[in-house]
C-alpha cells in the first residue's frame, strides 16, 4: 500500500494546471454532448405516436388489422 501511495503522490506532483485544464475541457465538452442527446432523444419521444395494444383470449394469429 506504500508503494501505491507513493505513486499517487509522485503522479499528483507532476500535474501541471495545463493537464488540469485540459480534462475540465474534456469533460464540459462531453457532459455538452450527452446533455445534446438527451435532448434529442427527449425530442423523438414527444413526437412518436401512442397507441395502444389490446390482447384478448379471442386473438389468433390469424387475426389482421390488414384483411
Amino acid at each position: 500500500m506504500a508503494d501505491v501511495r507513493h505513486l499517487l503522490y509522485e503522479t499528483i506532483e507532476r500535474v501541471i494546471p495545463e493537464n488540469w485544464c485540459n480534462f475540465l475541457k474534456h469533460v464540459v465538452e462531453e457532459k455538452n454532448k450527452i446533455w445534446s442527446i438527451d435532448d434529442k432523444m427527449d425530442e423523438i419521444i414527444d413526437n412518436m405516436e401512442l397507441f395502444v395494444l389490446t390482447i384478448t383470449e379471442n386473438t389468433s394469429s390469424s387475426d389482421s388489422v390488414f384483411d
